[in-house]
């Protein structure tokens, strides 16, 4: 059985959370998909691979300082999907538009 789900913009999609009403400034909408840590990790134009100095030094995985790297990416402030909401467009980061499971 096939099933299709269209998604235009995040607040179509099921993923779609909020930071919190402790949040300064008031909740704001972010992706809550269990995948972003990861694509925030591939994504982010800040990235790089390359550097072991730099904060975006991807180490192995399994690897303590790569969980740790990836609970820093999965923070709600690199989540936020706000801009995109009043865009109606989808972000560059989104697991299901860079071939993550709905």
């Amino acid at each position: 059985m096939l099933i299709t789900v269209e998604v235009n913009h995040c607040v179509q999609c099921r993923h779609i959370d909020h930071s919190g009403s402790f949040t300064p400034g008031g909740a704001k909408h972010i992706c809550g998909h269990p995948d972003i840590s990861e694509f925030i990790l591939k994504m982010k134009p800040e990235t790089r691979y390359d550097d072991p100095n730099s904060f975006s030094f991807r180490p192995k995985k399994g690897s303590r300082e790569r969980k740790l790297l990836e609970s820093q990416c999965y923070h709600w402030s690199n989540r936020i999907v706000e801009e995109f909401i009043e865009k109606k467009e989808i972000p560059f980061f989104c697991p299901l538009k860079n071939g993550s499971k709905y």
